[in-house]
């Protein structure tokens, strides 16, 4: 019987993770501490929490092992890349800010809590609290926060810093203008499938643990990983465009090679598929090219200078079809002059007429009156030889 008949709790029962919360974050399925910083102790754990789910493998209900797999095996791969690691600890960090600080907190003990008559104006609800609270009486919120120049403690309801003087609305609107310009930026480079420089837009803003900037860092977590996901997507693309155009090429279907790999947006081709099209275009050029000069050479009479380009181009695209049959044609009409050549005995310009035929044109008939004019030219060089050699003695 599997564990998802018996209602277990994959987690707690393979992996003895005591924790009712979820989703789990890295730490959690890893049964660390949050933002343990120490490599040694995520190593360990990383090895005991693999080694324990390996083991429930064959008793497991296959759907459910994999997916606490896949869970695994991400969550590794949060804590062990720095990036991923320092967004998470951010986002915790982020969580766990508290709210408010307690009336005798170090950090706010020098805070100006005598502040007006009319108390700390709540900035969330806008309702008026006495000056000696942490939390507002109407919605709970705080009352206090830190510089984010200085550090120093100030009300929500102030304007400038007691500690630097800068204007708080201000400073604080600023620095949430730009953070939405690096997601803006990052979401511009990720519509040019620049997915790399997107996500290093992104990383500043991901990792911020200022609660105040929570929907920035947030946003920009979330952004990563989608633009993680869809170059992942894109790069796989990229791989099957490249198998299908080195297919393609190798059968010398130049045009659709270059057409799967123009389907490929420019930025997400890789180098191997750059390669690839040029390759393939200077190809598919020079084959429209010798078409053209073939066809002139054909308009112009002058057959001898087309088996050259013939022989390029078919060796560039050997099934190509009208080539050859233009090559036959062409041997034909070589093959007639050759022979009225050898009739009026004139083998020498018949052999050299002959030889001008390519390998594709060329059949038993052709070799065998090439064979037979080369022959014939010999023996007449030979007997032309014998007749000077007497006439010298």
């Amino acid at each position: 019987m599997t564990t998802t008949l018996l209602g277990i709790d994959p987690y707690k029962a393979w992996l003895n993770i005591r924790t009712p919360r979820r989703p789990l974050h890295a730490y959690a399925m890893l049964g660390l501490e949050p933002l343990e910083e120490k490599h040694a102790r995520i190593q360990a754990a990383i090895i005991r929490q693999r080694s324990a789910l390996e083991s429930r493998r064959t008793d497991a209900d296959p759907q459910v092992w994999a997916r606490v797999d896949r869970e695994l095996e991400d969550a590794i791969e949060t804590l062990t890349d720095p990036e991923r690691k320092a967004i998470l600890d951010a986002s915790l960090r982020r969580a766990s800010a508290p709210q408010g600080p307690p009336a005798d907190s170090d950090v706010f003990a020098d805070a100006p809590r005598g502040g007006a008559a009319a108390g700390i104006t709540c900035r969330h609800c806008e309702k008026i609290n006495l000056p000696d609270r942490s939390f507002c009486a109407g919605c709970g919120q705080s009352l206090w926060e830190t510089c984010p120049n200085c550090n120093a403690a100030y009300a929500t309801s102030e304007r400038y810093c007691g500690g630097c003087g800068i204007n708080l609305v201000e400073f604080l609107a600023e620095q949430q203008q730009h953070w939405r310009q690096r997601i803006d930026v990052g979401r511009q480079l990720q519509a040019s499938f620049r997915f790399m420089d997107a996500q290093i837009a992104l990383r500043e803003v991901a990792k911020l643990d200022d609660p105040r900037y929570d929907d920035f860092a947030r946003e920009a977590a979330a952004l990563m990983q989608e633009f993680h996901a869809e170059r992942q997507r894109h790069e796989q693309a990229a791989q099957t465009a490249l198998a299908a155009a080195q297919e393609l090429a190798g059968r010398h279907a130049y045009d659709r090679a270059i057409a799967v790999i123009e389907a490929i947006p420019e930025p997400a081709r890789g180098e191997e598929l750059d390669d690839l099209l040029r390759d393939a275009r200077s190809c598919w050029q020079e084959i429209q090219s010798l078409v053209g000069e073939v066809r002139a050479a054909l308009e112009a009479k002058k057959t001898i200078e087309v088996f050259p380009k013939l022989e390029r181009l078919l060796a560039l695209k050997p099934d190509h079809e009208q080539a050859k049959q233009i090559g036959r044609q062409l041997a034909a009409r070589v093959m007639v002059g050759a022979k009225k050549l050898v009739t009026e005995q004139k083998f020498d310009d018949a052999a050299k007429l002959l030889r001008q035929i390519p390998s594709f044109a060329r059949d038993a008939e052709t070799d065998k009156l090439a064979e037979q004019a080369a022959e014939v030219q010999w023996l007449l060089a030979e007997l032309l030889f014998v007749a000077h050699s007497r006439d010298d003695s």
